[in-house]
């Protein structure tokens, strides 16, 4: 849940970063040399502002990602105890699916 919502926010994000750092410009517009000067520096920035998030970014992940969680998510055991518990609340046992080869 918590990668699908990152996603989108880095989508946003990559978006609007350059909208917001470098701002508008006319394609055909000539510039002067100070105005390019300008745009590298904004362009310069982007970049390193990228770079830095992306490698904190990375950081965490390399430093709190774990392999496995620490409890199963589902097991047999916890299928039966749902399924005893179904039972003593008057829901039908689910139908057994069959197995095909």
């Amino acid at each position: 849940m918590v990668g699908t919502q990152m996603n989108v926010f880095g989508v946003l994000l990559g978006f609007l970063l350059p909208i917001l750092i470098i701002g508008d410009y006319t394609e055909g517009e000539e510039l002067t040399e100070a105005e390019k000067d300008d745009y590298k520096g904004k362009m310069f920035t982007m970049m390193i502002t990228t770079a830095l998030f992306s490698t904190v970014v990375f950081l965490l992940v390399l430093f709190t990602f774990r392999d496995k969680p620490g409890v199963p998510i589902w097991s047999t055991k916890t299928s039966e105890s749902h399924q005893r518990l179904a039972n003593q609340a008057g829901h039908p046992k689910e139908p057994e699916m069959p197995i095909k080869d």
